[in-house]
C-alpha cells in the first residue's frame, strides 16, 4: 500500500502562480474543489529550496514540516516533490532525503530537469533509499523516447515504490485514449498512478481513468493547482475509485481495452487519409492541363 492507493492527488508548483497563497487555501481547494486528499508540493529544484525561484516558496525544512501539519488539519496529506538534475546524485540525494520518508521525484530528460548521465539515476534513487526514504515515487514523461533517455524502465522500476506517468494527451496533441498503452507498458514492476493534464475535459479524464483502473491503477493525480479552472477541478473531483481489480482482466475489460485501441488506430488512419487526399488533390491539380500550376 502507498499513500496514493485509493486516493486522488493534486500537484502544486509555486504559490505565487496560483490564487491559493498559503497551504490552508491550497489544501481547501484540493479537498473541496478537486476531491483530492493528497497535495504534492514542490520543495526543491536541484539542491535549491523553492524560495530561490518563488518568493512564497519553501525555504527550510521547518517551514515544510509546519505546512505538512497544517495540511493534515484540513484532512490533506502533504507530499514533497523535487526535481533532481543528476550531475551530483549523492549530494542531491542527501538534500532530498531530509524532506522525509515519503518523496516524489520528477525525472525528465530536458533542460532544467535531469541532465546527468543515465547511470546516475539508479545511484540517486538508491542513495535516497539508503538515507531513509521508504516510500519513493517517480514521475516521468512516459513516451518511449523520454523513458529511453533516462535509462529505460529497468533503471528505476525496481527501486521505486510507484511510477507516476505524465499522460498529458492535451500536450501530446493526441486522442485521450492513446495514453493507455503508455500506462500499460509501465506496469508489472511497480504500481502505476497516472498524472492527468489539468486542461483535460471531464469526460476524457473519466474515460481514461476508467480504463486505467481496469489496467490496475489504484490512484490518480492531476497537474496542477493554479492552471485548472473550476470545470477542470470539478471534472477531476467526479472521478471515482473502485475496488482493486483482479490482476487477470475479465473478458469484458479486455474487450473494452481492445475497443479503445481500435478507436485510437481508426482516428489515426482517418487523419492520415485526410492528409493523403489533400496531397493527391494537389498533385492532380498540378498535372491538369486545363489548370497549369502558377
Amino acid at each position: 500500500m502507498t499513500i496514493f492507493d485509493g486516493r486522488k492527488a493534486l500537484w502544486q508548483w509555486e504559490f505565487s502562480q496560483q490564487a491559493e497563497k498559503d497551504i490552508a487555501a491550497a489544501a481547501t481547494t484540493a479537498r473541496d474543489l478537486a476531491g483530492a486528499t493528497v497535495l504534492l508540493v514542490k520543495a526543491m529544484d536541484g539542491m535549491d529550496w523553492m524560495a530561490a525561484f518563488d518568493p512564497t516558496g519553501y525555504g527550510s525544512l521547518a517551514q515544510l514540516q509546519a505546512d505538512a501539519q497544517r495540511a493534515a488539519d484540513f484532512g490533506v496529506t502533504l507530499v514533497p516533490w523535487v526535481v533532481p538534475h543528476g550531475t551530483d546524485p549523492a549530494s542531491e540525494a542527501a538534500f532530498h532525503a531530509e524532506l522525509g520518508s515519503r518523496l516524489m521525484v520528477d525525472v525528465e530528460p530536458y533542460p532544467s530537469f535531469w541532465t546527468g548521465p543515465t547511470e546516475n539515476l539508479p545511484v540517486y534513487l538508491r542513495a535516497l533509499r539508503d538515507r531513509g526514504v521508504t516510500e519513493l515515487h517517480i514521475s516521468i514523461d512516459p513516451r518511449g523516447h523520454a523513458v529511453s533517455a533516462i535509462g529505460g524502465l529497468s533503471s528505476f522500476a525496481a527501486i521505486v515504490t510507484g511510477i507516476h506517468p505524465q499522460v498529458y494527451w492535451t500536450d501530446f496533441l493526441a486522442p485521450p485514449l492513446s495514453v493507455l498503452p503508455m500506462i500499460r507498458a509501465l506496469g508489472g514492476q511497480a504500481p502505476v498512478y497516472p498524472v492527468f493534464p489539468g486542461a483535460g475535459a471531464a469526460q476524457d479524464m473519466a474515460d481514461v481513468w476508467s480504463l486505467a483502473q481496469a489496467a490496475g491503477c489504484l490512484g490518480v493525480s492531476v497537474w496542477r493547482l493554479g492552471s485548472m479552472d473550476s470545470a477542470g477541478l470539478a471534472g477531476f473531483k467526479e472521478l471515482t475509485m473502485v475496488d482493486q481489480p483482479s490482476p487477470d482482466l475479465t473478458l469484458e475489460q479486455r474487450l473494452t481495452d481492445l475497443e479503445a485501441t481500435v478507436h485510437v488506430l481508426l482516428d489515426a488512419i482517418n487523419r492520415l487519409n485526410d492528409v493523403l487526399v489533400k496531397r493527391f488533390d494537389g498533385v492532380r491539380a498540378a498535372l491538369d492541363p486545363a489548370n497549369p500550376p502558377a
